[in-house]
């Protein structure tokens, strides 16, 4: 069964300013985080329950090589990203999402 991926307006909002931010480290590096948070949509795409459930329904997949989670729900026809979250960040504000 294919599902749709829907990103959240706070997730991407978080995902925009993580871009901004890496690239204003080393120009290049907001894009090569961009491509690592694509690759992550890709393969829950593929695989809905790669992550495991953390709170509830919500799921956590945690991104490599950057110090950032996608938080997301699986719906019977979607996948929910609730947040592209830093990993030092209170849990409590994605937790509000869910």
């Amino acid at each position: 069964m294919t599902r749709i991926l829907r990103v959240a307006p706070e997730a991407e909002a978080e995902l925009e300013e993580a871009i901004t931010w890496y690239e204003l480290r080393r120009r290049g590096l907001g894009l090569e985080f961009a491509s690592v948070v694509r690759a992550g949509f890709a393969a829950l795409e593929r695989t809905p329950d790669l992550g495991p459930e953390v709170r509830g329904r919500i799921r956590q997949f945690v991104l490599r090589r950057f110090p950032y989670s996608l938080y997301y729900v699986l719906e019977p026809e979607m996948i929910s990203i609730l947040a592209v979250f830093h990993a030092r960040r209170d849990p409590q504000d994605w937790q509000r999402r869910g």
